[in-house]
């Protein structure tokens, strides 16, 4: 089950965490609120009118974005309302294709139920809350085919749903395709905390494969904290270690083919499933090449991932399903590793 991506709003820039406000005026902050049990240190505070797309794909500086390899996907999120009642509109938390919404979830205005909507309409309401002034952990099961089902969980029970329904031709012909992103436009009379967002691939064979795994998953930040093998860019570790980032400090590659790579703070998880890395670049020129690839060394092996185009002003992304040695992520694995970029023609 390959994570399409994940995110912890941990960069505590809207920009370097993937988020781009589509609606409503007022403002997007984060907050230290955040589930219990959860190793994410930030939350995501919206309230009236808002809509961001953090990514669920992951998508590299002027790369493709990730979609499902198949019809079958999940996603994961944890979200705290603070009031009930619902006077602006629906909230709609879920996946979208290019911000038009593909499955989303949300909550009956009086009641709090919960809701399932498909390509913006709504298809079924429950007869089970969500929780106000806490986290809710939900976890939704879309077969996006006719007569596949739309299937929530909440709380880590992954074997009965609370709420199901069934795609009929009409669902799928007012689909955009599959998704590409997560969504979120909060239209509660309130605020609201967002965290812990998952996007899940059962089909592409790649780990993790147990969804049970993933039921009571969290996102844990690791900062660089050290120097690594590697160190070739001019500077060191202490340029790039702030959160949130400083483009005034940083590190830079002078020619092509020159890598750096640096240690990161410890998990103290018992699990590690997925590990993905962000990178603010700023490029001026070609000398040092236009891609850049990140390098991950796990005692004396190397892994270089795709090549990717080094952005004027942005982010790289990268997902890293295995270690360096291709193993699957454990906690020895990841405290182990190094990352770093390495600059490309």
């Amino acid at each position: 089950m390959g994570i399409m991506g994940m995110n912890g709003f941990e960069a505590r820039r809207l920009e370097d965490d993937g988020i781009i406000q589509i609606g409503g005026g007022a403002s997007l902050v984060y907050d230290t609120r955040v589930p219990i049990a959860s190793a994410s240190l930030r939350s995501l505070e919206s309230n009236i009118q808002i809509g961001v797309q953090p990514w669920i794909s992951g998508e590299q500086a002027g790369g493709t974005r990730i979609e499902p390899s198949g019809d079958e996907y999940w996603f994961h999120f944890e979200w705290l309302p603070t009031g009930s009642g619902n006077s602006l509109g629906p909230n709609h938390i879920g996946v979208s294709r290019n911000q038009t919404k593909v499955v989303t979830i949300s909550k009956e205005a009086t009641t709090n139920f919960v809701q399932i909507y498909v390509a913006n309409v709504l298809r079924a309401t429950g007869t089970v809350p969500f929780a106000i002034n806490r986290f809710n952990r939900v976890h939704v099961f879309v077969d996006q085919t006719v007569g596949g089902n739309v299937e929530v969980y909440f709380e880590g029970d992954l074997v009965t749903p609370v709420l199901t329904y069934t795609l009929v031709a009409g669902d799928i012909s007012a689909l955009p395709g599959k998704p590409n992103e997560f969504y979120f436009d909060h239209g509660h009379s309130g605020v609201s905390y967002l965290d812990d967002v998952f996007a899940m691939d059962p089909n592409d064979a790649v780990a993790p494969t147990d969804i049970n795994d993933l039921a009571n998953a969290s996102v844990q930040p690791s900062f660089i904290d050290g120097n690594g093998f590697y160190t070739d860019w001019t500077g060191d570790f202490t340029d790039i270690d702030e959160v949130p980032a400083d483009d005034a400090d940083f590190i830079e590659a002078t020619a092509v083919n020159q890598a750096s790579t640096f240690d990161c703070g410890d998990t103290t998880l018992d699990n590690v499933f997925f590990v993905q890395t962000k990178w603010r670049m700023t490029r001026t020129g070609t000398t040092a090449g236009v891609n850049v690839q990140i390098r991950q060394r796990l005692g004396t092996t190397d892994l270089d991932e795709a090549i990717t185009t080094a952005p004027g002003s942005g982010n790289v992304i990268q997902h890293h399903a295995t270690d360096a040695t291709g193993a699957a992520w454990s906690v020895a694995g990841f405290n182990g590793s190094q990352f770093g970029p390495v600059s490309r023609t």
